[in-house]
């Protein structure tokens, strides 16, 4: 989960808490852990998501 974390992290410039939401107690490394604890994926399944999410900024950085 601290791989993914940081992937996600360093992808998306993600400053480590929701500016949206001033008041959230879950910290992303959290959410990853329990996400991928209550999905059970195989972790090829898991690297593959970060690699299409990899294409998908490649393809469109701005998010448009």
């Amino acid at each position: 989960s601290h791989l993914c974390t940081w992937f996600i992290t360093h992808l998306f410039a993600y400053p480590g808490y929701c500016p949206l939401s001033p008041n959230s107690q879950v910290k992303l490394p959290h959410f990853t852990a329990y996400a991928l604890h209550c999905t059970k994926l195989h972790t090829s399944v898991t690297f593959t998501a970060l690699v299409l999410l990899q294409q998908l900024k490649a393809h469109s950085p701005t998010g448009q």
